[in-house]
């Protein structure tokens, strides 16, 4: 578990644009779960846990956030809803995954490269998005749309 408290992970700026963002338990679960999902395949008591999961329970995640089991299940069921976790849970753990996880988490120096210096561009057309859909009904755009529409705009612009 040393491991874990080494290296980083990414954090789109544009974060501040998605719908949970504003539900302060679920934008601080979601943040920990990308903090502890695996990096690479590792093995718990023979079961294979993959790149993007873990395994915790939400007694341990109420703990780990000094939260309630309720206010952990409300936040988990907000990421379910809009597909950013998955949970199997059993009577005694839980493995959670963070779909997508390997999509803004890659390895690729590249593509971190590229994505760091196309960043002020890719904000600029989100600040744009957001002003045109001003006072219309807020939707909740998953953190998967909001890096597929920026993946498909670098792809666009030749930058992968």
């Amino acid at each position: 578990m040393s491991n874990r408290n080494n290296g980083y992970i990414r954090l789109y700026r544009n974060i501040m644009d998605w719908g949970w963002y504003r539900e302060p338990n679920t934008v601080r679960l979601f943040i920990h779960c990308l903090l502890k999902a695996n990096y690479t395949e590792k093995e718990w008591q023979g079961i294979k846990i993959p790149i993007g999961s873990f395994v915790t329970s939400y007694a341990n995640l109420a703990q780990e956030l000094k939260l309630s089991i309720q206010n952990i299940k409300t936040a988990i069921k907000h990421l379910k809803l809009t597909n950013e976790l998955t949970i199997k849970s059993t009577g005694q753990y839980s493995i959670i995954t963070v779909k997508n996880y390997s999509y803004y988490q890659t390895n690729n120096t590249r593509t971190n490269l590229q994505l760091t210096n196309d960043q002020p561009t890719a904000n600029r057309q989100l600040t744009t998005t957001n002003k045109r859909n001003k006072g219309k009904k807020e939707e909740y755009y998953s953190t998967k749309e909001i890096f597929k529409e920026l993946k498909e705009r670098y792809e666009r612009e030749g930058h992968l």
